[in-house]
């Protein structure tokens, strides 16, 4: 299909809407703060623009995923040894896992 040129004269409107970047994942809380050296752990991690997490890692081992929303994020603990940050990384950007305490496997 071929459109017509514009009649002389005529003039086109374009409006464009100001779409801002996602903003990058904060950790407000996680919950419990310890488990299982051998892993297994369910902790909920609590802050905000969560959603879309592509990866949770615990003492720079990922976690599994298991629920995601913009509020929550539900996984299950690598196993470990030691204590170790809690990092988010989702599309718009990582949260750095500097909450303290860190996570305790015991």
């Amino acid at each position: 299909m071929r459109s017509a040129p514009a009649p002389a004269g005529a003039y086109t409107i374009f409006t464009f809407t100001d779409v801002p970047d996602p903003l990058p994942p904060t950790v407000v809380s996680f919950s419990p703060s310890s488990g299982s050296d051998a892993g297994g752990t369910v902790v909920t991690i609590t802050g905000t623009a969560l959603a879309g997490a592509t990866s949770v890692t615990i003492g720079g081992v990922t976690a599994r995923i298991i629920s995601n929303t913009d509020t929550q994020i539900g996984v299950i603990t690598p196993s470990g040894t030691g204590s170790g940050r809690v990092s988010v990384t989702t599309t718009a950007g990582v949260h750095d896992g500097t909450l303290p305490p860190y996570f305790r496997f015991e």
